[in-house]
């Protein structure tokens, strides 16, 4: 007993901050993946990409988002 936590509160706020931007990234790879699926003529394509933004993408931008929190 008696020991206590100590925290480098300088590497927590830059951690915070790079996986802040790594969710921006995230979320606007996932709206560019949305606009790129609907200039795609071929049906098939268009919906694996938009496939892609709404599973892969999205779920890495909510995993990022819940480790910044």
């Amino acid at each position: 007993m008696g020991e206590r936590l100590q925290l480098d509160l300088e590497a927590v706020r830059d951690t915070s901050a790079r996986l802040r931007s790594i969710g921006r990234s995230l979320a606007d790879a996932e709206s560019a993946a949305d606009d790129l699926a609907a200039m795609i003529p071929h049906r098939g394509l268009a919906g694996a990409v938009a496939t892609f933004a709404t599973t892969t993408i999205s779920r890495n931008s909510s995993e990022a988002a819940l480790t910044t929190r």
